[in-house]
């Protein structure tokens, strides 16, 4: 890989005024035998003490997302889902998708008012926001397929994260604001009262340093190692879901729904980037297609070309396309099976070849003039890749959406449920909470799978992983993803300055790019005389990375989320 300046690094260094110091550098490791990166140092620590111990990278992944589901329980855990991306030596690489899924009651009729406009907060908060819960039936099944040790072994870290407790930290006093204001907020505050009771303290956020201990999720993952992950399908983790979002709520949830969900395996989507395969997780993900297109596109353009002022605008330009493919092409292809061939034609050689002659437009074209069809007008999640010197990796992505997801906890088992179905559309004309726009494809209904941005990412050299990354941050993440990839392979870039550069983002509607404080000055001019739109950036992508480098594995966490690698 050729050590070249990259794009946004460049940006970052022209001169002119910045409104702020650029981001810090992130925890960077170098190791021999293996790496797990996590966005917290506690559970990158539980993943490298079980490889350590004598564990493979899918025990150690299981170790770390257990770890996060206690360290970092608003942004993924129990009540979640998520997408797992392997590739393990001697074996093609593998897809599992532990989705959350709409229960059978979910019809899009129910979120609608009177005025067919969709009813304010109803996928967001409360029992009519939850998704049935996949992480149950996604994780414990890789660890029993592809891994060498008992759930029981890989599960001791988080149980003792929840019992001893875990130090607040900036990102999780944040989350706990959030948490707060929300529910100041709310209509109906005796229904949430017991994720206060476990995150608040007296109704306010924890300050940094003071020690959360979560006794009641400790109990539950007790129960996991001695009884086993199904044992709680037919036990109290039902009986506390119902509890929260079945009828007796008020809700859709219904036993049915629990018992029947199960985890499903994907191909995973293949391209091509300066000479290497890029695997990514395919529908209902749109991370891999939209990187897929991305990277197809950009690689017609020289690393030269990218890095100079002008290339922010072929970057930019690339990120309209696929966001607006990603609105009108894209859902779950179980209840849509066009939706694999639109995937196909998104990554179609012609149609590459087409986006990539129109790229180098001098400026920006109006927004009705990007993907393939027209549409009316109109927080919480993490990642952790690991990666050890024998060809084995994981990129995995889980999610309970926004920040503590639909503000209510399983009754009795201290396990914080998702508001995935704000994942949906609910109306092709109006926004979710993330400001996506979506077509009908997306529209929610009875155990569909809702679009998701999350992009589980490995780059393969010779059939071998030198790269794995991921991220959490809502759309923020496919680009965010793009960009430290780009960093590393038309850079040169070690992983902890490529995940920690400045970035812009587009997500094609609202018609802005958002930019980071830290782009300079050149780059700024550049794309505002190209027609662009600026805005500060609102929200962010927190990156994990793992690189390959010779006899060395390179990893970092992303600075934004105040994660650190560990290994040896």
């Amino acid at each position: 890989m050729k050590r070249l300046l990259p794009l946004l690094v460049l940006a970052a260094a022209c001169a002119g005024p910045k409104p702020r110091a650029e981001a810090p550098r992130a925890w960077g490791l170098d190791a021999a035998e293996f790496v797990v990166a996590a966005d917290h140092p506690a559970a990158s620590a539980a993943g490298a003490r079980i490889l350590a111990g004598g564990g493979s990278v899918v025990d150690a992944a299981a170790a770390t997302s257990l770890a996060l589901a206690v360290v970092r329980p608003y942004s993924a855990g129990l009540g979640g889902g998520g997408f797992m991306l392997l590739k393990l030596a001697g074996s093609p690489p593998a897809f599992l998708d532990y989705r959350e899924s709409a229960p059978a009651a979910a019809e899009a009729e129910a979120y609608l008012g009177a005025d067919g406009l969709p009813i304010p907060g109803r996928t967001e908060t409360g029992p009519w926001a939850v998704g049935v819960p996949g992480y149950l039936r996604g994780v414990p099944a890789v660890l029993a397929r592809h891994g060498t040790m008992p759930l029981a072994k890989v599960l001791a870290p988080a149980i003792a994260l929840a019992e001893d407790g875990v130090a607040v930290d900036s990102h999780m006093r944040e989350a706990m604001e959030d948490l707060a204001a929300r529910l100041a907020a709310a209509k109906d505050p005796v229904r949430y009262a017991d994720i206060a009771r476990i995150f608040l303290k007296d109704g306010k956020p924890y300050a940094v340093g003071d020690i959360l201990r979560q006794p009641e999720l400790a109990a539950s993952l007790r129960r996991i190692a001695e009884k086993g992950a199904e044992d709680f399908f037919s036990g109290p983790f039902t009986e506390g879901v119902l509890a929260a979002a079945g009828p007796e709520a008020g809700g859709p949830m219904a036993r049915e729904d629990l018992e029947s969900y199960e985890a499903v395996p994907r191909e995973p989507l293949a391209a091509r980037f300066r000479g290497a395969s890029v695997i990514g997780a395919p529908p209902p993900s749109s991370g891999g297609a939209c990187l897929a297109e991305m990277l197809a596109v950009l690689d017609g353009f020289s690393p030269r070309a990218l890095r100079r002022p002008a290339g922010a605008h072929l970057v930019v330009e690339a990120m309209k396309h696929a966001f607006a493919d990603r609105a009108r092409l894209l859902g779950d292809p179980d209840a849509h099976p066009e939706v694999e061939e639109n995937v196909k034609a998104m990554l179609a050689p012609r149609r590459v070849k087409e986006l990539r002659r129109g790229l180098g437009t001098a400026r920006t074209l109006p927004q009705d003039s990007y993907g393939v069809a027209s549409l009316p007008d109109d927080a919480g999640t993490t990642h952790y890749v690991v990666m050890d010197s024998l060809g084995n990796a994981v990129s995995a992505t889980e999610t309970i959406n926004h920040f503590f997801g639909s503000l209510l906890v399983a009754r009795g088992t201290g396990i914080v449920l998702n508001n995935e179905l704000d994942d949906f559309a609910v109306s092709t004309s109006v926004p979710n909470g993330f400001g996506l726009r979506q077509s009908a494809l997306n529209l929610i209904g009875p155990g569909r799978r809702p679009l998701s941005s999350m992009s589980p990412t490995l780059v393969l050299d010779k059939g071998a992983p030198v790269l794995a990354a991921g991220g959490s941050g809502g759309p923020r993440i496919i680009t965010g993803v793009l960009q430290a990839v780009l960093g590393v392979m038309d850079g040169g870039l070690t992983p902890d300055l490529a995940v920690a550069a400045p970035r812009l983002h587009h997500q094609w509607s609202p018609d802005a790019v958002y930019v980071d404080a830290g782009v300079g000055a050149e780059v700024r001019a550049v794309l505002e005389d190209r027609g662009h739109a600026l805005r500060p950036a609102a929200g962010e992508a927190a990156v994990q990375l793992v690189v390959k480098d010779g006899p060395v594995l390179r990893a970092a966490s992303d600075p934004r989320k105040g994660g650190r690698p560990d290994g040896r």
